[in-house]
């Protein structure tokens, strides 16, 4: 490929958050660990190359999802209970958690679709 050829042909290598959607690409585990998707090789590039294992953005990550699985066992709770105002309540916080805007906004979204996942763990 020459200087002047077309890159949009080329294939990206790295993940776009603005236009790829963050969790066909990279999960989560309980301890903060981000790992890439079965067969996604955007979202083990991009782990490489932005070292998203290092020590501090797990430790990072690790506390949000525990703060995430304790908000989510808290609703369960309420909505158990029938108490629609606290339920509510922590309905929009769960919306702003998993706001793309706020930070470590994908690992929250992670676990909020996959509950089962942190809820027993």
């Amino acid at each position: 490929m020459t200087h002047l050829a077309d890159i949009s042909r080329e294939d990206r290598l790295l993940l776009n958050p603005c236009i790829d959607d963050p969790a066909a690409h990279l999960a989560y585990d309980p301890a903060g660990n981000i790992f890439a998707t079965t067969g996604s090789d955007m979202g083990a590039a991009t782990i490489s190359v932005f070292n998203l294992q290092m020590r501090r953005l797990t430790k990072a990550r690790r506390t949000r999802i525990r703060l995430m699985v304790r908000i989510l066992t808290s609703r369960a709770t309420l909505d158990y209970r029938h108490i629609t105002a606290g339920v509510a309540e922590l309905d929009a916080l769960i919306a702003d958690l998993t706001a793309g805007s706020e930070e470590y906004a994908a690992a929250s979204w992670y676990v909020r679709e996959n509950q089962a996942l942190f809820l027993l763990a």
